[in-house]
């Protein structure tokens, strides 16, 4: 689910190397210096705000004739957080006269593959990388092909007819050249089978983004062809699957996925997700009770049994699998949130304010815990520790419009009648939404009576 304040946050907790935020095709999106890269993937990978923990894409972007472009190259990365159900793209600026960047493989090894190919077609070097060669070009070939200056009748030394294919799509899909001419160079290649199992993977990712699921799906049942041992495709499979709502497809491959990988988290994550669709919830809690067996310190499988037992009001259970999830990462505050919501509905209040104030303890830059901290003094009628709780998150990020109407409220329960017009109009000035807008210039008309 995109969030709209998410590309604000990253920008407020790292100011320096976030130089503009917004979205993109809807989802959120930071434009950041290549200076101080890696602290940055590293934050977003780990901070408990963020954890982004797949890669799900890196690629580059050539700009050469773009006049308004100051810098020639951009390198994007999508990433993915399976416990937040939220993606976010980095763009990061690179210079024509230094293309150059830190590689992210020591966060995230599929960077490995998905960095080659960018040096590859682009010429973007990555520091540090394991071992930056080429992926899709052979040694032999002379340049990097998607940049814009790269002719496109460039003449190569003679190759084998499966590798000129690969060049005219890679040139096809990347609008580099015309349908007609990825065509003529197709039939010269005798249209050989494709053979090449990582490419059909990577081509099916590639179709999964774009959301066109039947031609993911067949590349990676392909791919599973040619090499029927990863487990990864199973899972890229089964969550394929599921988006297309075939939850009983679904259920086979990440079944599957387990079985060839038993002891990774990623094949139980999809197998109860695909249970949780066929509204299966018993089967899913089985599945994730049998990851957290198999992987016994991965606090996904922890966070994700939790909002199970949670949406099916299953509150004992739900707090047991909370409290292992912080056991494991004590910066998991997303669990503090869920724990302190449980308790409060069983009227275990001090135990809830416990959970909430260790979360902002464990994170005291995190707005969104500062937030829940108010919100419960505000339950309780403490209007002078929520105002000062909600004053806190605002503080952290500026654009958080809940945080404001939040203030607003408060004031307006403790009679600042001032106060509270200040912060409504705040408040409807940090959202696009038209229906609060209109809900909160109906709530400052009704103030003000």
């Amino acid at each position: 689910m995109a969030d709209p304040l998410l590309a604000e946050k990253v920008r407020s907790k790292f100011p320096n190397v976030v130089i503009d935020a917004g979205a993109l095709g809807g989802e959120p999106r930071v434009t950041v210096r290549k200076e101080g890269i890696l602290g940055l993937m590293a934050a977003l990978k780990n901070d408990a705000d963020f954890r982004f923990n797949v890669l799900m894409d890196l690629t580059a972007v050539d700009y050469l004739f773009w006049e308004e472009k100051e810098f020639r190259f951009e390198v994007v990365y999508n990433l993915y957080s399976l416990s937040r159900n939220h993606r976010i793209f980095v763009k990061v600026l690179v210079p024509e006269n230094d293309a150059a960047i830190d590689s992210v493989t020591s966060l995230w090894p599929a960077a490995n593959w998905y960095e080659r190919e960018v040096w590859d077609m682009f010429g973007i070097r990555f520091k540090d990388h394991p071992n930056l060669k080429r992926i899709l070009m052979y040694e032999e070939f002379e340049g990097h092909p998607l940049r814009k200056d790269y002719p496109y009748n460039k003449r190569q030394p003679l190759v084998g007819p499966a590798k000129v294919f690969l060049l005219a799509f890679l040139f096809f899909i990347t609008g580099y050249c015309s349908l007609s001419t990825a065509e003529a160079a197709r039939d010269q290649a005798v249209l050989v089978p494709e053979k090449d199992a990582s490419l059909l993977v990577s081509r099916g990712v590639a179709y999964a983004q774009k959301g066109e699921w039947d031609a993911a799906i067949a590349d990676l049942k392909k791919a599973l062809e040619l090499d029927p041992g990863k487990p990864e495709t199973y899972v890229d499979l089964a969550l394929a699957y599921e988006e297309k709502k075939d939850f009983g497809s679904a259920v086979t491959y990440a079944d599957q996925a387990v079985k060839l990988a038993p002891k990774k988290a990623s094949g139980y994550l999809a197998l109860g997700l695909a249970h949780e669709g066929l509204k299966d919830f018993e089967s899913a809690a089985r599945v994730y009770r049998q990851g957290q067996q198999a992987d016994p310190k991965n606090a996904n499988l922890c966070l994700t049994l939790g909002n199970l037992y949670g949406k099916q009001k299953r509150f004992d259970e739900a707090i047991v699998a909370y409290e292992r999830a912080v056991e494991i990462n004590p910066k998991e505050t997303f669990a503090y949130s869920n724990l302190a919501y449980i308790l409060q509905t069983k009227g275990d209040l001090d135990k809830a304010l416990g959970y909430l104030t260790r979360a902002v303890q464990m994170d005291p830059k995190d707005a969104v815990g500062w937030y829940d901290l108010g919100s419960f003094y505000a339950g309780q009628g403490k209007l002078d520790k929520a105002i000062e709780t909600f004053e806190k998150s605002l503080s952290l990020d500026p654009k958080y419009y809940k945080a404001a109407l939040s203030l607003a409220m408060a004031y307006e329960k403790n009679r600042d009648l001032e106060k509270s017009s200040e912060y409504y109009v705040k408040a409807m000035s940090l959202t696009d939404d038209p229906r609060l807008k209109e809900a909160i210039l109906r709530q400052i008309t009704r103030s003000g009576e």
